[in-house]
């Protein structure tokens, strides 16, 4: 039997083998394979960053407004008006993809004074990176090669994601709008289209990765924690996770950081997670903090298999990312265009829609890695 400070002690250590006995449940179920569809949400929304980064560089382009209503994210789009809260819950962003024009129009909204949200390396001296700067940068890394499949929109969102950008877009993902200024429809396009073409980039990179990566969290509310225990307690539910999960795979040498680390545990006031066959994509080469030894996990499915808490009330999870129909609504799998329509057709009603993913409250704190 683990006690609460062996457990602590071997998650700022991050021994993985000590960690998965601990949080060990009695019993896994098995998930359901099968094609995964390109959904309908997911098209729909592909299809309005289309849109509004085409406005960035045609001005008579069909114009794409967003807006805050209800605490909602709406878009209204040549006639008809979209609710964009849902849709991100029910897209699949692995499966985001976008062209050449594409990713030369979003280089073009990062050149102009409307960015709200520049990408930025350590050592380079350009306003705005060149891939010649990323490319340099990816040689000093682990896996100088991993990232060379990306074009230079999807090195530039995820080198933004990668800064303090986190922060918002996680927010803005699982429905908290409360950091956009003036609900300004600018920024709200902006801050969806650098989400979206960074999923679009995590998409291309390779899947090998360390077996184990590590991460923390202020402890989110109550009833979002409560419903990761319940998933394990049901054995190993698949929850849909709104946000980017920003992971770490060395332990840090930072004795004050591990002290923090260990500290915030103690108080009870943390929540470690340990993910296990990791789907996650090295991205250390193009971040803006290349030292963070990052793995970085998009929106995706998560099965949670174990967990432990502590008696002051920090809590430790074992997890693995997923690709499964387990979980899945009707909605989330329905794909009413044919697979080689290009021109899908697009359905408005999104009022009935997925209320089960409950938004998370708090922020995140990147670590076990130093935070941005």
């Amino acid at each position: 039997m683990s006690s609460d400070d062996d457990v602590i002690k071997s998650f700022v250590k991050q021994d993985a083998a000590e960690l998965t006995n601990a949080t060990h449940a009695a019993n896994t179920v098995a998930l359901e394979y099968g094609p995964l569809n390109k959904n309908d949400a997911t098209l729909q929304f592909e299809q309005l960053v289309k849109a509004f980064l085409a406005t960035q560089v045609t001005p008579d382009a069909p114009p794409v407004t967003f807006k805050v209503e209800n605490d909602k994210l709406m878009a209204s789009f040549q006639g008809q008006d979209y609710n964009v809260s849902d849709l991100i819950k029910q897209a699949n962003m692995n499966h985001l993809l976008f062209d050449e024009q594409d990713a030369a129009n979003y280089m073009v909204l990062l050149q102009s004074p409307q960015c709200h949200y520049p990408p930025s390396l350590k050592h380079s001296s350009n306003p705005i990176p060149s891939m010649a700067d990323y490319e340099a940068q990816e040689k000093q890394g682990k896996h100088p090669d991993a990232l060379q499949g990306l074009n230079w929109a999807e090195k530039s969102a995820i080198n933004i994601y990668s800064g303090g950008f986190y922060v918002v877009c996680n927010k803005v993902l699982r429905g908290d709008l409360s950091r956009i200024e003036n609900h300004d429809s600018q920024q709200i396009g902006e801050i969806l289209v650098t989400a979206a073409m960074g999923c679009a980039g995590l998409n291309k990179i390779s899947e090998s990765s360390p077996r184990f990566t590590f991460r923390v969290e202020e402890n989110f509310s109550e009833e979002f924690t409560k419903k990761r225990i319940e998933a394990v307690e049901r054995g190993g539910d698949v929850t849909v996770e709104m946000g980017f999960f920003s992971t770490a795979f060395a332990p840090s040498d930072d004795e004050m950081f591990n002290a923090m680390n260990t500290e915030l545990f103690n108080a009870g006031g943390g929540t470690g997670i340990v993910l296990s066959d990791l789907r996650g994509k090295y991205i250390a080469g193009i971040a803006s903090k290349p030292d963070e030894f990052e793995y970085l996990v998009p929106p995706t499915q998560m099965q949670w298999v174990g967990h432990y808490q502590t008696e002051n009330g920090s809590h430790f999870f074992h997890a693995r990312p997923v690709q499964t129909l387990t979980g899945l609504t009707a909605e989330q799998q329905k794909r009413t265009a044919p697979a080689n329509d290009s021109t899908p057709i697009l359905s408005t009603d999104f009022k009935a829609r997925l209320n089960d993913v409950k938004n998370a409250d708090g922020d995140e704190v990147k670590q076990p890695y130093k935070p941005s």
